[in-house]
């Protein structure tokens, strides 16, 4: 237990005391569960303030001895249970207290406690009672009000809050008390939850649950919890790895059965859990088939109508020859990953393992069953695949010897009972018939097990008697046919057998997908084996279908809900083909909701529809239709009161069925795509002859009828289906978006308007809804009036006025359909509530608007008869016209709607679109009763005027928001309305490319303009009114929704999302190309629109999880591309995914990982053949018209004026016909897909294709400045102007689409790119040549060369850049020079081209001074040593890297930058790698006479070493003395010679000592060598013998001692100490006493403004000590001006810990290649987390020469300097620098 809870709770107890306001007397009480808590707690109220010791002495004891507390000037005494104080004792001390006498007078006493006493206690206020502070309900409420206070992360905050929780909820089950809040508190302490605490608090870590809210936030938390306690209960009771792989797949199980388990992150783990559930889900064993050998008939039925039904399976096999075999061969198909059946789950039960066999091959049973001649062989058998019921089939199957018919009554009424051996019967009837023969017999059946004898020639008909059922109403009857004494046992069950409703949808789609007709008995629909029974609101309609071919009809009217037969004169031709049509259901006995269309009723169909569009066709511009034209309408119509229906028989709805059967075939389709292709939209208006138009009105009781109501009574159309939901999401926007109006202290009502929406119904169930999920969620007290006012033309009945007639609770539900059920509230509860919460008014619309807080409006549309030509109306047809919608279009004056086949022209082959097309056209010519001339290509249209002004600006004042519902009108109207009004939010209809649900605007906008303004201000980023403007517009055209939620009360989080925005413009911007139209759409926006139309269902494509969307909301992309080549489309998919803020690798990684899935879940979905076809064709369909509706929007915003996002007619036909390929070809540029980061603290923006994927990073200010720049501005600094990013690489530069090689379309899976020959070509053929046209350019110039390598998407490690290739010299390894260059400079004389340092005047500028490194990779930002500026913590420079990586050329690099600015160096050469032929001969010509070498093996270094030097101390500076000096030499000659010992070293420094007594400032190492022999010890002749080699050359001279001034001070000199020629041991004292003369220069006479910079190579070899030259300069040099360069191969392995420490002190560091071992300790210099470390390792492991990685602080915008920056830096090379 930490001192700091015991703290805590000390400071918790005396604010209580304080609080409370303590009173002499009060005595309190606490008890712990162990001594040591209690000495704990002791101790920490001891170091409290005002504390006092207290002494009591009884007259019998010792004196006892505590101490107090002074609290509100009482004396609060401390006293606690120890091994000295007994609990009697306490007791004694509690009544003194109370009685307050003598030292007891003024005080208060508290009981610490370890044991159970109740003598104390009684007497006491339990501290941790009810109240107290320490009741745990005290502690949680105290914690939490702390924890959200607190500068905790989100996630931390949320975890802690969590964890008090669930501690709370333990009470119930366990006594708790505040030491189970500890882990809390000191989490809370610290500031953060460290990884390895997760597990404390039973939790996987997870970083991304901040992006979760409400109860998606709740459920996560929940599920980890779940899953960690899971695996915990795994390994705390040793279970096999079988129940890991119960939950998780087999990629998790291998990582969590590890003994690291919980440091796992939840969304790893998570992921684990949600491939089992997916592998769950998609892993299927089915039957597909069945056959039994030699013909037999059979009946297989299904044991029930659910997924576990059709694996139990009832089989009856007719074996009337009595075939002693029957072989049955069963074949399976698999989904997931199961390639075969295995013999190992095969089960047959021992009773029936001498009747059958089964032998299993890779996907078919084959079951051999041994049939008995004279009874019914009963066998069943089971496949389970892996031992689950869920994967594979149980066959119960009865082989009888008796012909079909005999049980033909029962086909699907019947069970197989195998193991009782009997057949089960369900049915309630009194009688049951066997046979089918015309003589008939009757029986009674009187007991249980009777036998029935028959004949097969006679129809039996026995009849139970009631005492003949035994005690479960169940009897057995043996039915024995007389011919072969066979015996069919038969189990009679008395009860109504099991069987579901089925609706006109399901029928449509099982008759299609198995081609098998539906038979009706009564009300009973049988399938196959399967039963039915009909849905109540279909009978009526299959009632009128048999009627109509009962007596042939061709038209009729409906009295008294009976048809009567209208009377039509058609043609010979079409009456022919209407009659064989007719013909077929004759036949069938059936009708055509109930059959399938097989070949004989498909070419019957065809040829009836082709003449009846002969017929139209045939009309003549110069006649009028007149009544054969009315007659032809009529055909196939039923005429009712304000409704008319087109039957199944009408050629529309007909010509429907071809178009369906004949895309669709049998193909299994998912409900939610099936019920989107209705032909609702081919005929959107009709007129019968007189002024009434009526539309289409969407209703799906029965699927193939379609319903026309007056125009006035479907006021909301194709819409009407969402508005409900669409009501009930606005009504709850709007409370999100307000949420102080919705508080509990608010009492005003909701008010709402319906302007001119005649149709309500949908409006009332919308506001139910709300009003029951605000019940279920907050209590009904918390449920607001709703206030609504109708404003209607005609006075109809509203469905408000038929609630308020509506009474019982059945029929609310049942006129509603809505369900009234809570949790919570009984359903008359409910009710009630409803009905007191909910009032309303009716209105004329030309009142006077109330004001509303929403209004619903729906614009007046023209809907009286005008027509236009169907070529001028853009089509709403797409999929051969089995999916369409109604489009709009906007004119010169208004806004038109209807049947359109612009950009869709007709095809003979498409029977259905050519149908539509000429009925349209017969329709518009029935005006006047078909009496004028007939107009040929013409169609009804509606015109929809807007409001005249007074009228929209009356309901705008009068409402805040307003909800145009259904509108005909774009985002374009809004936009050019001008006033100040602001769209917030819209939908779009699924299927339309130019319709909305509904658009909500507001003319209150200032709200949503200051939000912006202050955020982008609170981001310094400068806008007007204007930009703002553009921003919300911006917003609008690419989701309906983001603009409401970054505005809305919670949108803080949401608001950093605003750079989607920018995320868009740069994608456009960067990816652009002449040749490609790209179309951004948000994986929210795909979410979006695929939820309102039930495709984001959790086994379909379009779900949040597979699209990567965490959270609420998502900021990612999908970038649609459009190129048009040779008269081909393709299109390219390409995913972005876009992150802001701290992007740690980990999360890049991410979102690689999420782009690749994304691409192939979307590739796959449209691309691979193996899918569904028509599945496949609708998912591609859905993208297309997402390309269209987004493109337009991009158009009528005027996003980006400059592009032409309007597609030609020849486009939008394509992408509606399917005629388009999937491209891939653009992968070797671009990838599959891109990351965007908008980084924090990034200084330069990059983008690189890496693993197929593009990475973009961008500095985050971008993400924010981006919202408001212009894209032709943003296109121009990406595409033209000078940058960071290497214009080279954009997609504009590396791909010729004219070039291209021809690519056959894309129709493989995606599971990965190899990036093979094939793609290299393509490259290859696609690389933009154009730059070699302009001017000659030799490969040999490598720069070039690294460019046309980066087009062609060449990835090898091993390609060279432009810094020059090395050679290796000498022992050491490392020298870095050019292979081309000879071996000695002096061979080639070359012309001194000197580098001209700044002039006089500017040359003391330092701040100015910065040193150019190289270029950031994959960008042209110059990435600088800011070597000048003043907030720099130092001039060191730390390069690291293996042997040849270009170290020494990076340090002439540096020093020709110093040289060009005035900025003299110091290079101590004892590697030889600064030698003259050693040197790169650009940098010795550029430096010229600038480049001095002081050659110390010819010319003695005047340097004395013996010399005093100056210490500095604290400032002060003082003189050696020579103790000083003759220990500063000690120590170099012990770095060097490590084989000295104490005694020679001593020997050494007392010869030292004696000689510079002696010869004071002369003393020299030939006098050393003198003195040491002057010794006569053996330590002293030792020590001689191993410096001689030093003090014998004498490198050092006392005359005309080096004057370090003129070389710091010599306008670019770079002055190179050279060593050659001596040992290496000499080399290094060398240079050890040059830096320390150095050193000694640099306190005296050092400036921190004049830096004196000192570069050493392989500085591992130096001495690093902390007495050490290096260490002086490193850690006390930058105030002396001391700027040292260490180069070094080697860090860690070499040097100590202080050693490197010391090192890593240099503000900037460079890291080329590392050798293997020094890879992993510079890794996590770099790296903050384990994730960056592993990145930074391969990184370092995969550097190519000539690359290194800087690791310093960027000059800010404002020239402040940032924290250091990890940046990878391509060198820039001398030739450039020059």
């Amino acid at each position: 237990m930490s001192n700091q809870f015991y703290d805590y709770i000390t400071e918790s107890l005396l604010s209580f005391f304080k609080e409370t306001q303590i009173k002499p007397g009060d005595r309190y009480y606490l008890q712990l569960d162990k001594p040591e808590d209690v000495q704990s707690l002791v101790e920490s109220l001891q170091n409290q303030e005002n504390v006092k010791q207290f002494v009591y002495k009884h007259e019998f004891g010792d004196p006892y001895i505590t101490f107090t507390i002074e609290i509100n000037d009482v004396q609060l005494i401390i006293a606690n249970t120890s091994e000295t104080v007994k609990p009697d004792f306490l007791v004694t001390l509690r009544n003194q207290v109370g009685e307050q006498q003598n030292v007891w007078r003024n005080t208060a006493l508290f009981t610490v406690v370890s044991e159970q006493l109740d003598s104390i206690q009684g007497g006491s206020s339990d501290l941790q009672k009810d109240g107290m502070p320490l009741h745990p309900h005290s502690i949680v409420k105290k914690l939490k009000q702390e924890i959200e206070d607190s500068a905790l992360d989100k996630v931390d905050q949320i975890i802690l809050l969590d964890n008090m929780q669930m501690i709370l909820q333990e009470q119930m089950f366990q006594q708790i008390t505040f030491f189970d809040f500890e882990e809390i508190f000191t989490t809370l302490s610290r500031g953060y939850i460290e990884d390895k605490d997760f597990k404390k608090f039973g939790l996987f870590k997870d970083p991304d649950l901040a992006t979760f809210s409400g109860s998606s936030l709740k459920k996560r938390m929940e599920l980890n919890r779940e899953l960690f306690d899971y695996v915990r209960k795994v390994h705390d009771f040793g279970y096999e790895d079988d129940e890991l792989d119960r939950k998780f797949s087999s990629t998790g199980t291998s990582k969590l059965k590890g003994e690291d388990w919980s440091d796992l992150s939840f969304s790893e783990v998570n992921k684990y859990y949600e491939e089992r559930q997916e592998i769950n889900k998609k892993t299927s064993v089915d039957v597909k088939e069945l056959v039994i050998k030699g013909g037999l008939k059979y009946w297989d039925k299904p044991h029930k109508e659910t997924a576990a039904g059709h694996r139990k399976r009832h089989l009856i096999i007719f074996n009337p020859d009595h075939k002693s075999e029957i072989e049955l061969t069963i074949a399976f198909m698999f989904q997931g990953g199961i390639k075969s059946l295995s013999d190992q789950y095969v089960t047959v039960p021992n009773a029936c393992k001498k009747d059958v066999t089964v032998d299993v091959g890779r996907i078919n049973l084959t079951a051999k069953i041994t049939a008995k001649a004279n009874e019914t062989t009963f066998v069943k058998f089971f496949y389970r695949h892996e031992k689950k019921s869920s994967l594979g089939a149980e066959f119960h199957i009865a082989v009888v010897p008796i012909e079909e018919h005999v049980l033909d009554s029962y086909k699907t009424k019947y069970v197989v009972e195998a193991s009782d051996r009997y057949i089960g019967f369900q049915t309630d009837q009194n009688e049951i018939t066997i046979g089918s023969a015309l003589n008939e017999k009757s029986m009674d059946v009187s007991e249980y097990g009777q036998f029935v004898r028959f004949s097969m020639h006679e129809k039996i008909i026995a009849k139970p008697q009631p005492d003949a059922f035994n005690d479960e109403e169940e009897l057995l009857i043996n039915f024995q046919v007389e011919e072969t004494e066979a015996i069919i046992p038969v189990l009679l069950k008395n009860e109504i057998p099991e069987s579901i409703p089925i609706t006109s949808q399901r029928i449509w789609k099982l008759k299609r997908e198995n081609g098998l007709d539906f038979e009706r008995v009564h009300n009973r629909l049988i399938f196959g084996n399967r039963e039915f029974y009909m849905n109540a609101e279909d009978k009526q309609f299959f009632d009128w279908e048999h009627v109509w071919i009962e007596k042939g009809m061709k038209c009729a009217e409906v009295e008294s809900e009976m048809l009567v037969q209208v009377d039509l004169d058609l043609s010979s031709e079409l009456r022919d083909a209407y009659s064989r049509f007719m013909n077929y259901f004759r036949i069938k006995r059936n009708i055509p909701s109930l059959c399938h269309y097989n070949e004989d009723l498909m070419q019957r169909a065809k040829d009836y529809v082709i003449t009846y569009m002969n017929e139209i066709k045939s009309f003549d511009e110069n006649e009028a239709a007149g009544k054969r034209g009315r007659d032809l309408f009529k055909l196939g119509v039923v005429s009712a009161n304000q409704t008319i229906y087109f039957s199944p028989f009408h050629p529309l709805l007909v010509a429907f069925q071809i178009q369906l059967y004949s895309l669709l075939s049998n193909e299994e389709i998912d409900n939610n795509i099936l019920n989107r292709l209705k032909p609702d939209s081919l005929v959107p208006l009709i007129n019968l002859g007189k002024e009434q138009l009526y539309k289409p009105d969407n209703q799906s009781a029965v699927t193939e009828w379609l319903i026309f109501k007056p125009v006035n009574q479907v006021t909301v159309s194709d819409a009407n289906r969402y508005l409900a939901k669409l009501i009930e999401d606005k009504i709850a926007q709007f409370e999100e978006h307000f949420g102080y109006l919705f508080s509990e202290q608010s009492k005003a009502p909701l008010q709402i308007n319906l302007i001119n929406i005649e149709n309500d119904y949908e409006v009332l169930r919308g506001i139910v809804n709300w009003i029951l999920n605000k019940i279920e969620s907050k209590g009904i007290d918390a449920v607001k009036t709703v206030e609504i006012t109708l404003y209607r033309e005609h006075n109809y009945d509203s469905a408000f006025d038929l609630f308020s007639r509506t009474d019982s609770i059945d029929e609310f539900q049942s006129k509603f359909n809505i369900k009234l059920s809570s949790k919570y509230y009984e359903p008359q509860d409910l009710l009630r509530t409803i009905r007191a919460r909910l009032s309303y008014y009716k209105q004329q619309t030309q009142d006077n608007y109330k004001y509303a807080h929403i209004s619903f409006y729906k614009m007046h549309a023209q809907e009286q008869f005008a027509v236009q030509p169907m070529a001028d109306m853009v089509t709403g047809i797409s999929l051969d016209g089995l999916f369409s919608n109604v489009p709009s279009m906007k004119g010169k004056e208004n806004y038109r709607s209807g049947f359109g086949i612009k950009a869709y022209s007709l095809d003979e082959k498409n029977l259905l679109v050519q149908m539509a097309y000429y009925f349209n056209e017969l329709s518009a010519n029935l005006r006047n009763e078909g009496n004028d001339t007939y107009r040929k290509g013409e169609a009804i249209f509606s015109r929809t005027t807007t409001a005249d002004e007074k009228v929209l600006e009356s309901i705008f004042s009068s409402s805040y928001w307003v909800t145009f519902v259904d509108p005909s009108i774009d985002l374009e109207f809004f936009h050019e309305y001008g006033k100040n009004l602001v769209v917030i939010h819209y939908s779009d209809q699924y299927s339309s490319s130019s319709r909305y649900d509904a658009i909500t605007v507001t003319d209150k906008s200032q709200q949503y303009f200051s939000v912006i303004k202050e955020f982008l201000k609170d981001k310094e980023v400068s806008c007007d009114e204007g930009k703002v403007k553009n921003t919300i517009k911006a917003f609008n055209t690419f989701n309906g929704e983001w603009l409401l939620r970054i505005i809305g009360s919670k949108g803080h989080y949401s608001r950093e999302k605003l750079s989607i925005i920018s995320a868009i413009k740069f994608s456009l911007a960067y990816f652009d190309h002449p040749e490609i139209l790209w179309v951004p759409i948000s994986l929210e926006e795909i979410l979006r629109v695929a939820g309102a139309v039930s495709l984001n269902k959790s086994e379909g494509v379009f779900t949040a999880k597979n699209l990567g969307v965490k959270g609420s909301h998502s900021d990612d992309l999908l970038l649609i591309g459009l190129e048009q080549r040779d008269q081909q489309l393709f299109m390219h998919f390409y995913p972005v995914e876009v992150k802001i803020g701290f992007n740690r690798n980990e999360i890049l990684d991410k979102a690689k990982k999420q782009v690749s899935s994304t691409k192939k879940l979307i590739m796959n979905a449209l691309g691979d053949p193996n899918e569904k076809a028509f599945t496949r064709r609708f998912y591609r369909n859905f993208f297309a018209q997402l390309f269209i509706s987004n493109a337009n929007k991009l158009k009528q915003s005027q996003f980006w004026e400059s592009k032409n996002y309007e597609l030609t007619e020849a486009v939008f036909e394509k992408l509606l016909k399917d005629q388009f390929t999937l491209a891939t070809h653009l992968h070797p540029f671009i990838g599959d897909g891109a990351v965007l980061s908008f980084q924090r603290d990034a200084f330069h923006r990059s983008s690189h294709l890496e693993d197929g994927v593009t990475y973009m990073n961008l500095t985050e200010y971008d993400g924010y400045s981006g919202l408001i720049q212009s894209m032709e501005d943003m296109r121009e600094w990406i595409q033209e102007k000078e940058g960071d990013l290497v214009k080279e690489q954009l997609l504009s530069n590396i791909y010729d689409a004219k070039n291209v090689i021809h690519q056959e379309p894309m129709l493989v899976l995606l599971d990965n790119h190899e990036q093979g020959s094939e793609e290299e070509m393509v490259a290859e053929n696609l690389i933009d040549t154009s730059v070699e046209k302009e001017e000659t350019i030799s490969l040999e110039d490598s720069a070039t060369q690294m460019e046309l390598d980066q087009r062609a998407g060449d990835t090898d490690e091993d390609r060279e850049q432009h810094i020059p290739e090395v050679t290796e010299l000498g022992n050491d390894g490392e020298t870095d020079v050019m292979e081309e260059k000879e071996d000695e400079v002096g061979s080639q004389p070359l012309t001194p081209h000197p580098v001209t340092p700044p002039a006089e005047e500017g040359a003391g500028i330092l701040k100015d001074t910065r040193i150019l490194i190289g270029r950031a990779e994959n960008s042209n930002k110059n990435i600088y040593w800011e070597y000048g500026n003043k907030g720099i913590a130092n001039r060191h420079l730390l390069i690291s890297g293996s042997s040849g990586q270009g170290k020494t050329y990076f340090m002439q690099c540096l020093l020709l930058e110093k040289a060009k600015q005035g900025i003299s160096s110091i290079v101590i050469d004892y590697t030889e790698g600064f030698l003259p032929n050693q040197l790169e001969a650009e940098f010795v010509q550029a430096l010229g006479p600038q480049l001095q070498q002081q050659i110390v093996f010819t010319e003695q270094l005047p340097i004395n070493p013996f010399l005093k030097n100056v210490r500095d101390i604290g400032g002060i500076t003082l003189p050696e003395s020579n103790t000083d000096v003759a220990e500063r030499i000690k120590s170099v000659f012990s770095a060097v010679y490590k084989t000295l010992g104490i005694q020679q070293l001593n020997a050494i420094y007392d010869a030292i000592l004696t000689g510079l007594d002696r010869y004071q400032d002369e003393m020299s190492l030939p006098l050393l060598r003198e003195i040491l022999e002057e010794d006569a010890s053996t330590y002293a002749k030792t020590a001689l013998s191993q410096i001689r080699p030093l003090i014998d050359r004498n490198p050092f001279s006392n005359k005309d001692p080096l004057n370090w001034q003129d070389i710091v001070e010599g306008k670019g000199t770079v002055f190179v100490i050279q060593l050659t020629g001596y040992p290496r041991d000499v080399q290094l004292i060398i240079t050890e006493f040059v830096l320390w003369d150095l050193w000694n220069y640099a306190v005296r006479f050092g400036n921190k403004n004049k830096p004196i910079p000192i570069i050493m190579d392989e500085a591992q070899n130096l001495d690093h000590s902390e007495k050490s030259p290096s260490a002086r300069i490193l850690t006390e040099g930058r105030k002396f001006g001391l700027s040292a360069w260490y180069a070094t191969q080697f860090l860690k392995s070499q040097l100590s810990a202080d050693e490197l420490a010391r090192l890593q002190n240099a503000s900037q560091k460079v890291y080329f290649a590392q050798p293997e071992q020094e890879v992993s300790y510079v890794a996590a210099g770099l790296s903050t987390t384990p994730a960056d470390r592993k990145l930074w390792e391969n990184k370092l492991s995969s550097l190519k020469k000539g690359q290194c990685i800087v690791h310093g602080p960027i000059r800010k915008d404002d020239g402040d300097l940032s924290k250091p920056v990890v940046t990878v830096v391509d060198i820039t090379s001398l030739s450039e620098r020059i």
